[in-house]
């Protein structure tokens, strides 16, 4: 039908990293899925025995993958609450045959209620991200989430579904997306999000939100956002987002029942 695809998948896929990525001055264009996705992983538990976390594979893409190193600091969360319920540093791990099951083993023995549902994270793949003087054109949409800092900056977004998603989900793709540090500046989002009706930029938790907040101290300012899609912001599980000096030039509006801005179960919100 004469559509351009450059990838079928993703066109840059960043998981359970450390250190910092850095990606400018570039292009991105065409791919069937997202543009960009930076995230961790999370590992449904099966059994705990002492130090010992019997764990498996919570997507069938994550087969044959294992999180976690010699070294790294694993923890603990309750499933439906999101608490952190207990940490220790890994001095064992290891895949089963099967490709999906694994046993990793930790510093110190843990004492769980048998009643709670739990994954595990690896909280040391938590990398700096930096996305600067970019263009991405005609993808999904632009994920990233990582505990330290992340900057998204100067950039020109055209994506056919929401813009970004900073996406905590323990249930569905298992994807750690936990986030203290967002900022998204200076940006142009040109009609975005106009082929699915998605928000704009959204702060997500996949499932039941948890007791305690999935995202910390955002800041989405000077952006531009042009197009006929009038939702700008869904926010989940936000403590802390400054959405200031942003402006919106709004085209052939879409008709839509939902708001511009949609938040819950969110506090220190401030400029909206």
């Amino acid at each position: 039908c004469g559509d351009l695809i450059s990838t079928l998948a993703d066109s840059m896929m960043f998981v359970d990293c450390f250190g910092k990525i850095e990606i400018k001055n570039s292009f991105v264009s065409s791919s069937l899925d997202d543009g960009l996705n930076v995230h961790g992983t999370y590992s449904p538990i099966d059994k705990i025995d002492g130090n010992k976390i019997y764990m498996h594979n919570g997507h069938k893409q994550q087969r044959g993958y294992l999180p976690y190193r010699v070294g790294d600091l694993l923890q603990i969360i309750d499933k439906k609450s999101l608490k952190t319920l207990a940490e220790g540093k890994v001095v064992f791990a290891k895949m089963n045959n099967n490709k999906n099951d694994f046993t990793v083993e930790i510093d110190k023995e843990i004492v769980l209620s048998d009643d709670v549902m739990c994954d595990a994270y690896n909280a040391s793949a938590q990398p700096m991200v930096t996305v600067e003087n970019c263009e991405y054109y005609r993808s999904t949409a632009i994920l990233i989430s990582s505990e330290k800092e992340i900057t998204f900056r100067n950039n020109k977004v055209h994506t056919l579904c929401g813009a970004m998603r900073i996406k905590d989900d323990p249930s569905l793709w298992y994807e750690a997306g936990k986030t203290n540090g967002v900022n998204i500046i200076g940006n142009e989002f040109n009609r975005c999000g106009e082929w699915s009706h998605d928000y704009l930029i959204q702060f997500l938790v996949r499932g039941s939100i948890g007791e305690v907040f999935s995202h910390r101290n955002a800041v989405i300012e000077n952006n531009v956002f042009t197009g006929g899609n009038t939702q700008l912001l869904k926010a989940q599980s936000v403590d802390g987002l400054l959405f200031k000096d942003n402006k919106v030039e709004i085209v052939d509006e879409i008709v839509t029942d939902l708001p511009t801005v949609e938040l819950e179960k969110c506090e220190n919100i401030k400029g909206l």
